[in-house]
């Protein structure tokens, strides 16, 4: 059988193989600088960047941090997450990129102001989006954004 034959029975393979994102994202990092130079990793690494490709990311693909700063997702939210990872981690991912941009969704008119006067980033930042039948809140605590739903306690 020749190489490529072989790949596309693996890439096949692992189609049929039902991974989870997590997975895929673990074997493509460790095969990475190895597939350079082991012929046999190398398809191995492929099949891997194939998977995380067509697999979804759930919410334990997400980052803990950004930019240095821990992210703490509620018992709430990460209870909810575990029904539909998929959804969860793409509607995060918009959300935290928003947060970062300075577009801090919903929030009112005074916690608007606040957030003016200081720079994105900076403690104190509350953004406040809406999700499903749910409202997330995101409050930057200097050294961590913390991610909650609107009702429940800090």
């Amino acid at each position: 059988m020749n190489r490529l034959q072989r790949t596309t029975v693996i890439l096949l393979a692992a189609a049929l193989s039902g991974c989870s994102h997590e997975s895929w994202t673990k074997v493509e990092e460790t095969t990475r600088a190895s597939s350079l130079f082991n012929s046999v990793l190398f398809p191995v690494n492929l099949v891997a960047k194939a998977g995380q490709a067509i697999s979804t990311p759930g919410m334990t693909s997400l980052s803990d941090s950004d930019g240095g700063k821990r992210i703490e997702y509620s018992q709430r939210i990460t209870a909810a997450a575990k029904i539909d990872e998929g959804e969860f981690a793409r509607a995060f991912i918009t959300i935290r990129v928003r947060f970062m941009q300075g577009d801090y969704g919903d929030v009112s008119p005074e916690q608007l102001q606040a957030n003016a006067r200081l720079k994105p980033g900076d403690k104190g930042t509350v953004g406040r989006y809406h999700f499903g039948q749910n409202t997330i809140f995101v409050k930057n605590d200097g050294d961590t954004y913390r991610v909650r739903y609107e009702d429940e306690m800090e």
